[in-house]
């Protein structure tokens, strides 16, 4: 079975297509954008979506804090040139726009390397030199200013975690713009 990360966009770019509204497709544009980024790695792309003063908090406190921008890029980009995680995304089951926050669930998917599996999860059986699909539920409430991310807060629950191995080729790779 593909594993295809921009399944994820085409949500957010049907949402986009159906609205009227400018404020909401700006605010759609960004987490579109902002995606794109956490997919590829590009922190730029990542930073146009973020307003200045960016706060992001994700429950349990296990995860990411950041207080501005600048924190939030560093977050990632410690993950990226870490390794940490391959690609990163969320299979919507909800999205909605109301004013000015975006809020939806589903599941946040991470394809991550068996060295930070094994951190992350000991409990799983891993692979030496495999490529694993770890998937969380999650809910998500961002804030917008200006049609940018003011404030994110993220709920997951590690305890519902699973743990999967990639097949090889199983990840659809590429077409994220």
């Amino acid at each position: 079975m593909a594993i295809d990360p921009t399944s994820s966009l085409t949500v957010i770019d049907d949402r986009i297509a159906a609205t009227s509204d400018e404020g909401q497709r700006a605010m759609l544009s960004a987490l579109r954008g902002r995606l794109v980024g956490e997919m590829t790695g590009d922190l730029e792309k990542v930073g146009a979506s973020l307003a200045p003063h960016f706060q992001v908090r994700s429950y349990p406190n296990q995860g990411m804090v950041a207080d501005d921008r600048e924190g939030m890029l560093a977050i990632l980009s410690m993950a990226f040139t870490a390794g940490i995680y391959k690609a990163m995304w969320v299979d919507w089951t909800r999205l909605m726009v109301d004013g000015n926050i975006i809020a939806g669930d589903g599941k946040l998917r991470m394809v991550m390397p068996r060295a930070i599996v094994q951190q992350m999860h000991p409990d799983a059986a891993v692979d030496e030199g495999s490529t694993y699909l770890v998937s969380s539920p999650v809910a998500i409430f961002i804030d917008f200013d200006g049609g940018l991310m003011a404030r994110e807060v993220i709920y997951t629950d590690p305890s519902a975690t699973e743990v999967r191995k990639l097949e090889p080729g199983e990840l659809v790779e590429g077409g994220w713009s």
